[in-house]
């Protein structure tokens, strides 16, 4: 960890090239933990850099909280965010921010100390056409132990044209890439600070799907991205996570409904040619989706947020849109079997959404 008063540190806030961008609230311990990561990366003293922490907390005093070393680094800021929820806080990080590159890592998540090299070895962070760089991700669990690596085929550095990997995300609901899935989330995200500023920041007005706008904003904005096929992001993954998941896309359809149709209007100038083809496979697409968060996502989150009446009429209301686009795609990708399990009473709901948690959607979040 650089010592404040070392000639690398006195370099840190002058004209930084990194902001490491951390929103928190209230997982202090946790929150030491990632920060302490970062002042660990290997090559760190030799880099311009700053950490600007953004807390959603309205009490409180984190400088007081965290530890000495940390505070004590002439790198370290601590805001506090003026106007809350959790994009209203990153958008705080962006404004507070003044590196040519911005780093997000969500406070309960972790960098490896080789992160940096990683970056600097491929020479990504001076090369002008490159504006966003995804890492492969190592999934943890709370206390910190390994659970999967999400990581490609392809081994070292792949380029890639974002608009078109776009395009067939909104088109097919297929986020893979080269074998892995490109999660929409932003920790451990590197991207070009005047690129986050051309977008606008994050979409304030969603209240959870923000983070998977905003990423499809930067692909598609972006000039070239990048994904480097080394697990340097640790990604903690445990049950709080999977229900908080579970539970945003299944009583969230609304949201969810704004979130992809926002991400079509944005993408839809950006391309080429054939944009008419592109939103109309894109709506098919969401109608299609619609009926997997009428089926055992909804069941599944709807039992930790919700009554039998509520599951019931999200279903309804999935089916009556389903219906006016599409009668023929209702009929064929009718939803019976959710549809029964949404009666089924909450004892038997809470077992069957353990074993899905186990056996499926972890899977998925490996695939």
């Amino acid at each position: 960890m650089p010592d404040k008063n070392s000639p690398e540190s006195s370099k840190n806030t002058e004209n930084p090239l990194i902001s490491f961008c951390v929103p928190t609230y209230r997982r202090m311990e946790l929150l030491s933990a990632a920060l302490e990561s970062i002042l660990s990366l290997r090559g760190l003293p030799r880099v311009a850099y700053e950490i600007i922490i953004s807390d959603d907390e309205e009490s409180g005093d984190l400088c007081a909280e965290l530890p000495s070393e940390i505070t004590a680094n002439g790198a370290v800021r601590i805001y506090k965010n003026q106007v809350h929820g959790q994009f209203s806080n990153l958008n705080n990080l962006i404004e507070k921010s003044s590196g040519e590159w911005l780093v997000f890592l969500h406070d309960d998540d972790l960098l490896k100390p080789d992160f940096l090299e990683k970056l600097m070895d491929e020479q990504l962070l001076h090369d002008g056409h490159v504006e966003a760089i995804w890492f492969a991700r190592q999934l943890i669990d709370y206390s910190g132990r390994a659970n999967r690596q999400v990581s490609a085929k392809s081994p070292g550095l792949t380029r890639i044209k974002g608009i078109d990997y776009v395009r067939r995300w909104l088109t097919t609901n297929d986020a893979t890439f080269d074998g892995a899935v490109i999660p929409p989330m932003v920790t451990g995200l590197v991207v070009r600070r005047d690129l986050v500023r051309r977008i606008e920041g994050f979409p304030a007005h969603l209240a959870t799907a923000g983070d998977g706008l905003f990423l499809i904003k930067v692909l598609s904005e972006a000039e070239e991205i990048c994904f480097i096929n080394a697990p340097s992001v640790l990604y903690r993954f445990y049950e709080g996570t999977q229900r908080s998941l579970l539970a945003e896309q299944g009583i969230i359809y609304r949201e969810f409904k704004t979130y992809f149709f926002d991400a079509v209007e944005f993408v839809a100038p950006r391309i080429a040619r054939d944009r008419d083809k592109f939103v109309k496979e894109a709506t098919q697409t969401f109608f299609k989706i619609a009926l997997m968060i009428n089926g055992p996502i909804s069941w599944l989150a709807l039992h930790y947020r919700g009554t039998m009446r509520e599951r019931l009429l999200l279903a309804l209301e999935i089916i009556s849109e389903v219906w006016k686009y599409s009668p023929l795609l209702l009929v064929r990708k009718f939803p019976l079997i959710p549809l029964m399990l949404h009666l089924l009473p909450r004892s038997a709901n809470k077992l069957l959404s353990r074993l899905y948690i186990k056996y499926f959607f972890q899977g998925k979040q490996s695939a």
